[in-house]
């Protein structure tokens, strides 16, 4: 039930944006105006470096997946590759979704060599990724790696999968207002 509100809400907001932006302004008072203003600017250049992070995480991903399945000997490395990557972009779903059951399932018929090779790939590029999307995606936004991980940690147990990509959005947006309204506010200092 979650899923579905969260999507048709989705939907709805994005087809009416403008009248829901505009109904908006309208409500706020002019001093926040300015800030709303300030705030969908920063949302749109935030948003955008999001995505080219998670692009990033998802090329690697693909990269990793790619040169393990060869490695492993598996036919068709390529294509499986690229399959899985587009499937670790899911929220919920990852590469788990195919390389766990693909591994067990290779250990039950008794090809244990390589049912074990694609479980140690599971587990190698589910490391490397829990190391470099804290580090790509706190880049992207401006935060600290650390805050940016506890951010989607918090994002995730309070929220939900959704959580885990809008609160670091939500505290990078806190952030930048507060540090651009900071500066606008405080005395220029003798020399500038």
């Amino acid at each position: 039930m979650y899923i579905f509100v969260i999507v048709f809400s989705s939907y709805y907001f994005a087809v009416d944006f403008d009248k829901v932006n505009r109904t908006l302004v309208k409500i706020l008072p002019a001093g926040g105006r300015k800030y709303a203003a300030l705030a969908k600017k920063e949302m749109k250049g935030t948003l955008g470096k999001l995505l080219k992070a998670y692009a990033l995480i998802i090329l690697i991903t693909f990269t990793e997946l790619f040169i393990l399945l060869t490695l492993i000997g598996v036919k068709y490395s390529l294509i499986i590759a690229f399959f899985i990557a587009l499937i670790d972009i899911l929220p919920v779903l990852g590469t788990g979704t195919v390389l766990v059951p693909w591994g067990l399932i290779l250990l039950l018929i008794g090809k244990t060599g390589k049912g074990i090779a694609i479980l140690g790939a599971y587990a190698f590029i589910t490391v490397l990724r829990e190391i470099i999307e804290p580090k790509l995606v706190g880049k992207s936004i401006g935060i600290h790696p650390l805050a940016a991980l506890a951010a989607m940690y918090a994002g995730l147990k309070i929220f939900g999968i959704l959580g885990m990509f809008f609160l670091p959005l939500i505290i990078m947006l806190i952030k930048n207002i507060y540090s651009k309204t900071r500066k606008a506010v405080s005395p220029k200092t003798e020399g500038e």
